[in-house]
């Protein structure tokens, strides 16, 4: 299921095209130094990665960038999962463990508020999405020194050290709850007196977090956007965010995307139940509390005070993501816990029947999630490729008036935006400008923009009124 279920993802990510600040990205770093792109901003990381890319694989960045964190997810989850098992003491196959890993990464994903901002918009990726793969990653690196002797522990230190730092780098909110979380485990490996090497890992990777979050926050590029947005303390600003982003928890249960979260604990109680002592089933309750609900208090917290609320005083889609990711992990784990305490109430052969059933369910909502999703991504592909033509012919033949042609995503659970079927004086100046830089269009030409949805630019029932877009039913009603 976890195979059927990828696919999905995989081809939300083959069908993206650049969108948003993307299209900065693209016309700048070309020219722009790795250092500078550094210290243009606290997310040091996020800027490193997307500046790799860019000069790798241009506009095709859009489409390699989710595919490569997918695939590393996926490798340091499987990663994970085989040190863990061996542990345990536990012999499992390389390819239920292969599995297994790729069913924890559509699951996981599957419940980002938006697909196409977490998975088909390049800075949607870069800063918000890829910090899970760093985070597995860097989960993965401390379990597998933990396992064994470590030869050379001042560079393992150092290692694991520069990947908490790095990992912090993706954005604040990262940053933050990774050093809660380094907090917890660090309670955890000492109750169950576990190995010095882990111990030592967990600090280390705790330490280099710290550090990176409070290079971060110190940053005057920081301190600039928090003025930009009138940053500015306040609990009850907190509070109703975090009431509000409660919706993004019940949409992932009643759109039933949670049913793949619940698979995913099945299978692992399936497996690793058996290894469970009553303290370790103690801290996986605490780990599962801990996921479902310290990232998105964080999350709920930081994005009020910084006020960078949207859709309706709730963290964006790409942020949200941080925190319902989370969750999904952490409802897997609660099912564990749960389970392991009352083992005789399923069989392994019953487990199997409801970890199918369960997974076949989430499969069939996120199929029904990402359809028309797939659907709009292939209407903008060819819709970004005839504006490329268009500009190139209208810049080639000479004329000094060159028209734009919207692109806007035939999709309403996104926040990734592009020209609106609306006159140039409602579009978006940054956007207008971004697109005329990358386009190489000459400051002396006037640039203008369709205003008028093409008949054929449309999806049944889909109707977005901030971008001009209007469904097919609409549009065939104005003949």
């Amino acid at each position: 299921m976890g195979g059927a279920g990828i696919v999905y993802l995989v081809l939300t990510a083959f069908y993206a095209r650049p969108i948003a600040d993307d299209w900065s990205a693209l016309a700048t770093l070309g020219h722009v130094g790795f250092v500078d792109t550094l210290t243009s901003s606290g997310r040091y990381t996020t800027q490193a990665l997307v500046w790799i890319v860019v000069r790798l694989f241009g506009a095709g960045s859009a489409q390699a960038t989710p595919l490569i964190v997918l695939a590393a997810t996926w490798a340091a989850s499987g990663w994970g999962l085989r040190v863990v098992a061996r542990a345990a003491g536990l012999t499992v196959p390389l390819w239920e463990l292969a599995a297994l890993a790729l069913l924890a990464v559509v699951a996981c994903v599957s419940v980002a508020p938006s697909l196409i901002d977490n998975v088909a918009w390049l800075s949607g990726v870069a800063g918000y999405t890829t910090p899970l793969a760093a985070a597995a990653c860097l989960t993965a690196v401390c379990w597998q020194l933990a396992s064994r002797n470590v030869k050379h522990p001042v560079i393992a230190g150092i290692a694991v050290l520069a990947g908490g730092f790095a990992t912090a780098g993706f954005h604040e909110l990262v940053g933050a709850v990774l050093c809660a979380a380094a907090l917890l485990a660090l309670l955890t490996a000492r109750d169950l007196r576990s190995s010095r090497s882990l111990l030592g890992a967990i600090a280390a990777g705790g330490t280099g977090a710290v550090a990176g979050l409070t290079l971060n926050l110190t940053n005057p590029a920081t301190s600039r956007r928090a003025s930009n947005q009138h940053a500015h303390v306040g609990v009850v600003a907190a509070l109703h965010t975090a009431w509000h982003d409660l919706s993004f928890f019940s949409a992932a249960v009643e759109h039933g995307l949670v049913a793949l979260a619940l698979a995913l604990g099945v299978v692992l109680w399936q497996l690793f139940g058996s290894a469970l002592t009553p303290r370790l089933r103690r801290w996986m309750f605490a780990w599962s509390a801990f996921l479902i609900l310290v990232p998105w208090l964080i999350v709920s917290a930081v994005t009020a005070w910084a006020r960078a609320t949207e859709s309706g005083d709730r963290a964006p889609f790409r942020t949200a993501f941080l925190f319902t990711s989370a969750a999904a992990l952490g409802t897997a784990l609660l099912v564990v816990a749960l389970l392991s305490l009352a083992p005789r109430l399923l069989s392994q052969r019953r487990a199997s029947l409801v970890a199918l059933v369960l997974a076949a369910a989430g499969l069939v909502a996120l199929a029904h999630a990402a359809t028309p999703l797939l659907r709009a991504e292939r209407l903008r592909v060819q819709a970004v490729a005839q504006r490329a033509a268009s500009v190139e012919r209208q810049l080639a033949s000479g004329r000094t008036r060159i028209q734009l042609l919207p692109a806007p995503l035939l999709a309403v659970d996104t926040q990734a935006l592009d020209l609106s079927f609306a006159p140039i004086a409602r579009q978006r100046p940054a956007l207008v400008k971004l697109l005329r830089s990358y386009y190489d269009v000459p400051p002396r030409d006037t640039v203008t923009v369709v205003s008028r949805q093409p008949r054929g630019y449309c999806l049944p029932g889909v109707a977005a009124s901030w971008v001009g877009v209007q469904s097919c039913q609409e549009l065939d009603g104005e003949r």
